[in-house]
């Protein structure tokens, strides 16, 4: 594949991505308020929430002082799976650019709104897994994407080799 094709790969995955999550976040900060929860179905809600720290809101206690090294890495890290990207197989590119889109959406939330907003709730019961958005959601598919597409070729390798 070519450099232009592999970089128009890139960029269309990852701007869906980003795309898809500044929409869904702008609607939610449009339709809700914080912490109050809207029932969807019986283990999913809608419910407005932010994270000033990393995930899970590690650091959140010290956001101000590590907002702009978190920044700062964050870019890093894109350019870097931006890289890696280009030299991927097509699977693999489509993942690496899931997972850019991703850190892009939560990247936007942290320079423009100096937190990520965060607004689906999943529970069973009492117990609820820490709010997340769909950057957060293309970030996980990505990698997850890369787990099984780097499994697959082991498993390949594996059948070659005892031919």
């Amino acid at each position: 594949m070519m450099s232009a094709s592999r970089a128009r790969t890139i960029f269309l995955t990852a701007g869906a991505a980003l795309a898809l999550d500044q929409t869904s976040k702008s609607m939610a900060l449009a339709a809700l308020q914080p912490h109050v929860p809207v029932d969807v179905t019986p283990f999913f809600a809608l419910s407005l929430g932010f994270n000033t720290g990393v995930s899970f809101g590690m650091l959140a206690s010290d956001a101000n002082t590590f907002r702009m090294p978190l920044i700062v890495l964050t870019l890093v890290i894109i350019v870097a799976l931006a890289v890696m990207a280009m030299r991927a197989t097509t699977l693999e590119r489509v993942a690496l650019s899931a997972i850019i889109g991703g850190a892009a959406g939560n990247l936007t939330d942290r320079i423009w709104r100096g937190r990520v907003t965060d607004f689906i709730d999943l529970f069973v019961a009492d117990w609820h897994w820490p709010a997340f958005n769909l950057a957060d959601t293309a970030i996980t598919l990505g990698v997850v994407t890369l787990l099984w597409a780097s499994l697959r070729r082991d498993t390949q390798q594996q059948a070659e080799s005892d031919r």
